[in-house]
Order: C-alpha cells, then sequence, then structure tokens
C-alpha cells in the first residue's frame, strides 16, 4: 500500500510538510537519492536535505536559501552530516559554519546508527606523546614536521585509512608523520574504531585533532549568531575531547590563516585548553597560505602557545 506519494515533492515541500516532526539537534546533507545515511536520518527523527537541486549537477541550481533557514532552525553547534557530489566544497561549508553548525564528511560511511550506539559508555584509549625531558634542544638539528591532512573525513577513517599506503605505511617510522584525525566526532560515531587506531599509533608518529569539532572555518564560523559565545563552547567542548584522549595538537582549517577572525579562534581554543602544545592551520586555498608562519598567544596559565601555517 502507498503510504505517502513523494514523486513530485521538492525539499521545500519537505521543510514545509515535517518541519515539527523532526528534531533540530542534527541535520543530514546528502545528494539526492543517495541512501548511505538515511537509516540514521530516521532512527534519529532528522531533516534530510540535499544542496544540489539535482544529484551532481551544481549548473541545474541549489538550496542555498532554503537550507539557510534550516541551519537558522537547528540549535547551535548541531552535526550536519554528508556531504554535497561535484559543487565547490566551500559553498555549502561556508552556510554550516556562519551558522554556528558543525560540517561532519561521512557521506560514504556504513551503518551509524549501530556504529555510534552507546559511545558515551565507550570512551578509552590515549594517543602517544612525546615526553619533553628526553627532547635534544641543544644538538643544533634542523627539523621539518609533515602533516598528511583530512582527518576531519570520518569515513576515510572508517574505511581507506587503515591500509599500507596511510597509516600502516614503513616510512612513517623515518618521516614521523603527523596525522589528523576527527577525534571529537569519530570518538562518538565509531568509538571503537577510535579505540583501534588510538592502539594501533605507530610511536614516532603524532596524532591531531583536525577540524576543531567538525569541518568549519573558524574565521567565519557564528558569524550570523552569537560568535563569541559559540567559539567559547565548541573550544570548551573539543578540549575535553582531546584532555580524554590525551591528544596535544589541534589542526585548524581557515579562509585565511593570519586573519583577526582567525587568531579570535585561535585564542578562544587555546585558552580552553591549558593541555594544548600547539596549533597547525592549513588555510582552505592555497593550503600553504600562511608559509610557514608562527604566531603566539597565551594559554590560561600564561605559556605562550604556537599557531604554525603550513608551508
Amino acid at each position: 500500500t502507498m503510504k505517502y506519494d513523494a514523486s513530485n515533492k521538492t525539499l521545500a515541500d519537505g521543510w514545509a510538510e515535517f518541519k515539527s516532526k523532526c528534531n533540530n539537534n542534527s541535520l543530514v546533507m546528502m545528494p539526492t537519492l543517495t541512501g548511505n545515511l538515511k537509516s540514521f536520518a530516521i532512527a534519529n527523527r532528522l531533516m534530510m536535505v540535499n544542496y544540489n537541486k539535482k544529484a551532481e549537477s551544481a549548473s541545474a541550481g541549489n538550496n542555498a536559501t532554503l537550507i539557510t533557514d534550516v541551519l537558522n532552525w537547528l540549535q547551535p553547534l548541531s552535526p550536519v552530516l554528508g556531504w554535497e557530489q561535484n559543487v565547490d566544497e566551500k559553498s555549502f561549508v561556508s552556510l554550516v559554519s556562519k551558522s554556528g553548525n558543525l560540517m561532519v564528511p561521512c557521506d560514504w560511511i556504513s551503518n551509524p546508527t549501530f556504529m555510534s550506539a552507546n559511545y558515551t559508555e565507550n570512551q578509552a584509549g590515549l594517543a602517544t606523546v612525546t615526553n619533553p625531558r628526553f627532547i635534544k634542544f641543544g644538538d643544533k638539528k634542523h627539523y621539518a614536521s609533515f602533516f598528511l591532512s583530512d582527518g576531519d573525513n570520518i569515513q576515510w577513517m572508517m574505511n581507506a585509512f587503515r591500509n599500507d599506503t596511510y597509516y600502516f605505511n614503513t616510512d612513517n617510522q623515518k618521516v614521523k608523520m603527523s596525522f589528523g584525525l576527527p577525534v571529537a566526532n569519530l570518538s562518538m560515531m565509531a568509538p571503537y574504531q577510535f579505540q583501534r587506531i588510538l592502539s594501533e599509533q605507530v610511536p614516532n608518529n603524532s596524532l591531531i585533532e583536525f577540524g576543531g569539532g567538525g569541518y568549519i572555518y573558524p574565521d567565519n564560523f557564528g558569524e550570523t549568531k552569537d560568535r563569541s559565545a559559540l567559539l567559547k563552547s565548541i573550544s570548551e567542548k573539543v578540549g575535553n575531547h582531546m584532555r580524554q584522549h590525551r591528544i596535544k595538537v589541534l589542526g585548524l582549517l581557515c579562509d585565511n590563516v593570519v586573519s583577526e577572525k582567525s587568531k579570535e579562534a585561535y585564542q578562544a581554543y587555546i585558552s580552553s585548553n591549558d593541555q594544548l602544545i600547539g596549533i597547525i592551520a592549513v588555510q582552505y586555498a592555497p593550503y600553504a597560505g600562511g608559509n610557514g608562519e608562527i604566531m603566539w598567544f597565551k594559554n590560561a596559565k600564561g605559556i605562550d602557545i604556537p599557531v604554525i601555517t603550513t608551508r
């Protein structure tokens, strides 16, 4: 029996008709006809939106205006799960970031409802970190540090990250790679996988919280809301997750890594976490836009913490 005929319905129709029946503490953003997160949306009574009006076709127009209304309806700091295809990612990520919500790339994740179940009771695992007492500060050597980005991507951590090309590459022990991980989000969406990644860490490699709570641009985050309050809140939440798993370094992806608004965000994250020893700042385009510039900010204990841009 046909329960409902949706064959000629638009996103605007769905929003008008079902808004009152959905929870506003999260959102799914996926291309039309993509099914990976539909069971998760149903289980959690979430609105599901598509940015492109036609699947994988930016030229057919988009739902940006309507999605802005949906994002403003969400509680601040709500995760927006999924991704869009064949469109400049900044176009939809900026909408999410400006609204004070958190883009979480995970469109190809499998079984998210099952994987995230009871996550609050499954928060084990600590990262391996370097004891600074054993660093030879006077050895006169010059060091380069390599950082693998895209650590905000949940589905990568679930699928192709743990292989000989990336996490298990034998060259990592010589190169001493730093890997970005979605620490806060992965520990909630797939806590057992997160524990597994921590347990398999090569001692000479570093693990970094990348994204600051999701894929956001800290320099425009929350600009249509109470930005200062939202920065304080997200930085405190991320700081809690980092301390819980002994993650000492934060990676952030900014539109402009040296802007005053980016510096405001750096200070918020540093002030909220006295165990944070540094931030790696990557520019959206080009990635090396900061050209290695180092900026310094004081934490709550008065200690100078570096923000290092990639070069």
